[in-house]
């Protein structure tokens, strides 16, 4: 059967229970809006939430919005973030095993900077390990606010290799590593094999 009551006294709550094995749905305009399965997955617009504890679908439209996450801030270069975690059991609601995808204002203006953080081990601050900022700029590790190339690397230890390149197929055929052009023409490159690293000047 179905039970609508108060359940508990610390602290007391209201509760629905279905007591069957079968699904509950809620409706509007006498449309079914959200539905929970017997499992206890819940699907928004979606009848069926069989391979996910949260799955929602959106409007038939192409580009839609299908779901929005906002934090209480609102000042300048303030964030938002999506936590996931695996390996921990999160019971007391902690931080370990985390990692972040955020948002953040760009400074006090509409811009915004995409924000991608995980954890060193053994640790519970968070390293910002990809930024792609308001200009559509790409920063690896990078702690400053400011990004001046398309693409850049941080690294604050005199032991860590900002970039690394590797061709697994260890041939001793020259091999494109990085090709530089502009306006679409080839104007150098840096070739190697597993023995040489060779330096053009010229789209040769």
């Amino acid at each position: 059967g179905f039970e609508i009551g108060i359940n508990g006294s610390d602290p007391a709550h209201a509760v629905l229970v279905n007591n069957e094995n079968s699904p509950m749905a809620f409706f509007t305009n006498a449309t079914e809006r959200v539905r929970i399965n017997s499992s206890g997955n819940v699907g928004i617009n979606q009848t069926n939430p069989s391979r996910a504890r949260l799955h929602v679908v959106g409007d038939d439209t192409d580009g839609d919005i299908v779901a929005k996450f906002k934090s209480g801030g609102s000042g300048a270069d303030s964030k938002t973030y999506i936590a996931l975690v695996s390996g921990y059991p999160d019971t007391a609601n902690d931080v370990e095993g985390h990692a972040r995808i955020g948002v953040q204002r760009a400074g006090a203006g509409n811009g915004t900077r995409l924000l991608f953080e995980t954890q060193p081990s053994s640790s519970t601050t968070y390293i910002n390990a990809l930024k792609i900022d308001e200009h559509g700029r790409t920063g690896v590790h990078y702690t400053s606010t400011t990004l001046t190339a398309r693409f850049g690397v941080e690294t604050t230890a005199n032991t860590m290799v900002p970039v690394q390149i590797n061709d697994s197929s260890n041939t001793s055929t020259l091999t494109h590593r990085i090709l530089f052009s502009t306006g679409g023409t080839e104007v150098g490159r840096i070739r190697c094999t597993n023995s040489e690293t060779q330096y053009n000047t010229s789209g040769s």
